[in-house]
């Protein structure tokens, strides 16, 4: 069953950042993207057969732990603040910040606690509606729905929200849990993800002036029961309902759109998960629907999927030679359950 509103009104994207393997700007990060280009290298982790796993860390940082989350944090807000060519005061901007799952083991939150004061300052604080949300790649769904009610919130709307999602499975805690589960990329075990870790940023409002736009029209939440690891029969009942709550709230059909992203991992549990979804939903056949990865570039960046794609999207729609279309389907899927889709669109606007 969906827990989606039944109205989605209009959020226009206006700015973005990430920092990643592939790129510590927006810019490299979205041009490695576009080329196709992954910076998967051998860690210092060691699997069960005593060879290192690969994976997707920054290069050049020498931080780790809540250092090296706060160093992420700093870096999409510094250049999401100077996308944004503004001089609005902390007050009219509100920060969702997305992190993992509580329940993720070795999942880091201690970090959050000061980051704002540490980047706004105490004399001018941000928002009221600024929140922390512990809710992993699925997360995007809350904030998405957060964002608009707080932006179309006719009392104290800020002007801007900033979501700014950081993750990393870049933790002893975490890669020893995963390879217990057999979960892990690695000599033994194609069948697995690439540990990756990200921060992204994206800024929401309620209009925009730009010559092109990309807007999102439709957010489906939904959870599934059958989660992986619980040993149910995979029927994909969460995901779809997500895809036709957010195409509903859109007003669009699914086989209209240009592409759909996903986060999935690499694991093919998912990416099962997803055909059965896409097919269910699918109101006709079409000669093509693509289906374009975060993971197959970035490895496994969890909670800053969501903000990292649709940050990757308003760049490189823009242009049309990158071939994406001005149409997609996203679609995100946490290990506990929770499933979300979003809906977005870009045009071009003709100025009065």
């Amino acid at each position: 069953m969906s827990n989606s509103p039944a109205q989605f009104l209009p959020l226009f994207i206006v700015g973005s950042a990430i920092c990643s393997s592939i790129g510590h700007f927006n810019a490299a990060a979205v041009a490695a993207m576009d080329a196709n280009i992954s910076n998967f290298t051998e860690s210092e982790f060691i699997d069960t057969e005593g060879e290192p796993i690969v994976g997707a860390a920054l290069h050049d940082v020498s931080v780790w732990g809540d250092d090296r989350h706060k160093a992420m944090f700093i870096t999409v807000f510094q250049e999401i603040r100077e996308a944004l060519a503004t001089d609005l005061p902390n007050s009219k901007i509100a920060v969702l910040i997305l992190g993992p799952e509580h329940t993720r083991p070795g999942g880091c939150h201690g970090w959050v606690e000061g980051i704002l004061f540490h980047v706004g300052g105490d004399r001018d604080p941000f928002h009221a509606g600024t929140a922390y949300l512990p809710f992993g790649k699925a997360g995007i769904g809350n904030a998405i729905n957060r964002a608009q009610s707080l932006l179309y919130d006719q009392a104290a709307a800020p002007d801007i929200v900033l979501i700014i999602a950081v993750d990393s499975y870049f933790s002893a805690p975490t890669i020893t849990h995963y390879l217990s589960q057999q979960r892990i990329k690695t000599s033994a075990n194609p069948d697995g993800f690439i540990p990756g870790e990200a921060a992204a940023a994206i800024a929401l409002a309620r209009q925009s002036s730009a010559p092109w736009v990309l807007s999102m029209h439709g957010c489906g939440m939904a959870h599934e029961t059958a989660a992986i690891g619980s040993n149910k029969p995979l029927r994909a009942t969460g995901l779809t309902n997500a895809i036709r709550s957010a195409i509903g709230q859109a007003g669009v059909e699914l086989a209209a759109l240009d592409c759909h992203v996903s986060g999935v991992s690499g694991e093919n549990w998912y990416f099962k998960e997803v055909e059965l979804a896409i097919n269910r939903v699918l109101e006709r056949k079409v000669a093509e629907f693509p289906h374009h990865i975060i993971t197959s570039r970035t490895g496994e960046i969890g909670a800053a999927c969501a903000p990292f794609a649709l940050a990757w999207l308003f760049s490189s729609m823009a242009q049309p030679a990158c071939g994406i279309g001005q149409s997609a389907l996203l679609h995100f899927s946490n290990d506990d359950g929770a499933r979300v889709a979003l809906v977005i669109k870009g045009q071009y606007q003709t100025r009065s």
